[in-house]
């Protein structure tokens, strides 16, 4: 457990508060997790991705329309200190080629329902490695990933720890990497809480 006060992994917590609680409730699947469930999940998906050589402060992307893969990616590649760098499914393979080359992920997780677009940037990069998802539990790429293997311990993480990197529109020039921090996405999650009313009886849509 990391002790920094601007490092707080949220999935770990609640599963040891609230284990049974229903966190999360995917719309078009209907999937549902326990706080318990989602936390062995995040668990094995950065075991996963530490043994594909995926370690601090390489970089994780992904293309796709928002499913609990989004969070489980996101919450696992911060759990082994990785770096989380979502893209706009709405750019051209051209476009993404450019902010794939610029953030230089080690993975590129992909919606199905975009594989096409993956593989046409897939040219312009050979060397980029992608895995499929099918954003609702069904046999993929990306579900092979889990297995029995859990993380047993996560690096030394604190709030100054890059967490993501999202891409500017570029509307001005070519696209910019802005980087969160833990320190940010705390800051983030506490506004959103206080605007939105969130508390510990509050399930995920």
């Amino acid at each position: 457990m990391n002790h920094d006060a601007f490092y707080i992994d949220w999935v770990e917590t609640q599963a040891r508060m609230q284990p049974n609680k229903t966190a999360f409730i995917e719309y078009h699947s209907r999937r549902k997790f326990t706080w318990l469930k989602f936390h062995e999940r995040v668990s094995q998906l950065a075991a996963a991705l530490n043994q594909r050589g995926i370690e601090r402060g390489d970089r994780v992307a992904y293309l796709g329309l928002n499913s609990t893969d989004t969070i489980e990616i996101l919450c696992a590649t911060q759990r082994i200190g990785a770096v989380y760098v979502p893209l706009n499914f709405r750019l051209t393979p051209d476009e993404l080629s450019y902010i794939i080359g610029d953030a230089e992920p080690k993975l590129l997780i992909c919606d199905h329902a975009f594989a096409p677009v993956a593989l046409a940037v897939q040219e312009q990069l050979p060397w980029l490695a992608t895995i499929t998802t099918q954003c609702d539990g069904t046999a993929s790429g990306y579900e092979s990933l889990f297995s029995d293997k859990r993380l047993n311990q996560t690096v030394g993480l604190d709030g100054d720890t890059y967490a993501m990197i999202m891409y500017s529109s570029g509307t001005t020039g070519r696209p910019k990497g802005v980087i969160y921090t833990h320190r940010m996405m705390q800051a983030g999650a506490l506004n959103i809480q206080q605007t939105s009313h969130i508390d510990a009886h509050s399930t995920f849509y």
